[in-house]
């Protein structure tokens, strides 16, 4: 099996030839694009901030009421 590197190499150089259509450059520069896309770094991962009254309650263990949502 090839490395995703490998086929983006061997892809690029097909463009260069020049007996390649112009119908298969688009679809090897689609296919480029696609790739790198897939193998792309990927971003890690954040904390997530609860802004919301009923979560935050939640999260914490303490009861929801209505009076103590309208103090928050």
């Amino acid at each position: 099996m090839m490395d995703y590197k490998q086929v983006i190499e061997r892809l690029e150089k097909q463009n260069m030839n020049p007996d390649t259509t112009e119908a298969q450059r688009e679809a090897n520069n689609f296919r480029i694009s696609w790739l790198k896309m897939i193998h792309r770094e990927k971003p890690s991962k954040t904390k997530t901030v609860f802004y919301d009254a009923v979560q935050q309650r939640l999260v914490h263990g303490n009861s929801v009421t209505p009076n103590g949502l309208l103090n928050d």
